[in-house]
């Protein structure tokens, strides 16, 4: 069984940029998805567990990465350490990790200041979340979408 709530990780779409969003709470992460979605142009590819998000980051480039910091199975800090040290010694073509944003509950805040201190890192969201701090950091990498 797939703990994907989004579509297949296929070919990506032209123009629009991959975002991965790996959260143990479906109701998160489909806020995060949903404000992605409906203010900046990306696709948005979900996942409730580190195993999956690692895997998927294997699969497909992304260009953000949205990481709870207490996913099952890997965290999120193991899940981006693993990728930065898959792409600094696997790929020959000088790739990077992409840009992370963790997300980070209230009794995390001195691990908050830790991670803030990486520059690959370009935010942590500490619970509970609001929509204008989510596309806040997200528009540091993401474009905005065209309002009507």
């Amino acid at each position: 069984m797939t703990d994907d709530l989004s579509r297949d990780a296929g070919a990506p779409s032209p123009g629009l940029a991959s975002v991965l969003v790996a959260h143990e709470e479906v109701s998160t992460m489909r806020l995060i998805r949903d404000a992605l979605l409906s203010f900046t142009l990306c696709e948005v590819d979900t996942c409730l567990s580190g195993d999956s998000a690692f895997e998927r980051c294997l699969q497909r480039r992304y260009k953000l990465i949205i990481l709870s910091l207490h996913l099952p199975i890997l965290s999120g800090e193991l899940v981006y350490e693993l990728l930065a040290k898959v792409h600094h010694y696997g790929h020959t073509s000088g790739r990077v990790a992409p840009p992370v944003i963790f997300i980070g509950e209230a009794n995390d805040q001195i691990r908050v200041e830790e991670l803030q201190r990486d520059v690959r890192v370009k935010g942590v969201l500490v619970k509970p979340l609001r929509i204008d701090r989510i596309l806040a950091k997200a528009r540091l990498i993401l474009p905005e979408r065209p309002m009507a």
